[in-house]
């Protein structure tokens, strides 16, 4: 049983010096980290982007101490203005470094099928401790022709664009109704909006946003000690429609208001 252990992340994405700190305490018990899991790229639930110093940083410390970075690039094509800094796996020339995607994100949810760029050894191993969990092969063939045929980077561009002005729509309704009762910063890419309620707690306005018929995670549901934080949310943006997410912020600000009365 793998025994997982969290790292801090700020407005810049995962932090090494976290990273760091959790290295030297499993060894300081005796114990060895195998693998670094990072979402470099509009992390979830942060919309974070690691900068390339810092890549390289947490590459450099992960190959002195024997630790496998598995790089989810889930979405990293979902830019909105300047594309991403170069990948993990780029930057280490694929040496310790598997890089992940999906098609999931720029063509349809519903397809759950994905990708691995590794070397070829790392692949072969995967291959040979490979689970079928019911994966199709007319999805995988539909997607062959699909990319095959050049119509995937065009459709790319159109989500991006659809994506950017619906995180313009969202954000630019949170500051215009809800002003400085929600902090947040405006996401690049991807579509999830990580913000907070400093003034109220998760929970209050959560019940509050219900009654107004919106719904949104909480922050608490993305620690692995949910007691961590209070005060935090995450919207996600890909499905609603313009019209839904220009009601946000009046929906989430009548929630506060309410909140602000009962206390």
């Amino acid at each position: 049983m793998a025994n997982v252990v969290g790292a801090e992340v700020d407005d810049q994405g995962i932090n090494p010096d976290a990273v760091e700190s959790a290295i030297k305490k499993a060894q300081k018990q005796g114990k060895r980290v195998k693998m670094l899991y990072v979402t470099p790229d509009y992390q979830n639930p942060t919309a974070t982007v690691l900068p390339e110093d810092r890549r390289a940083e947490l590459i450099k410390m992960c190959a002195e101490n024997e630790i496998l970075i598995v790089e989810d690039c889930t979405y990293s094509e979902l830019y909105f203005d300047d594309p991403v800094p170069p990948s993990m796996y780029a930057m280490a020339g694929g040496q310790g470094v598997l890089k992940l995607g999906t098609f999931s994100k720029v063509i349809a949810t519903g397809l759950r099928a994905g990708w691995v760029q590794a070397p070829k050894d790392y692949i072969d191993a995967m291959g040979r401790v490979r689970f079928d969990m019911g994966t199709s092969p007319l999805l995988i063939h539909m997607l062959d022709a699909y990319i095959g045929s050049g119509k995937l980077e065009p459709h790319i561009k159109k989500v991006r664009a659809v994506y950017a002005k619906k995180n313009e729509t969202l954000a630019t309704s949170l500051l215009e109704n809800c002003g400085p009762q929600v902090k947040f910063n405006k996401p690049t890419g991807g579509f999830f909006l990580w913000f907070e309620t400093p003034n109220a707690a998760t929970e209050d306005v959560l019940r509050e946003s219900a009654k107004e018929g919106l719904l949104y995670t909480a922050g608490k549901e993305f620690y692995l000690d949910k007691s961590t934080d209070k005060t935090h949310g995450r919207m996600a943006f890909s499905n609603a429609s313009l019209d839904q997410l220009e009601a946000i912020g009046q929906r989430l600000g009548r929630a506060l208001q309410r909140v602000k009365k009962s206390k």
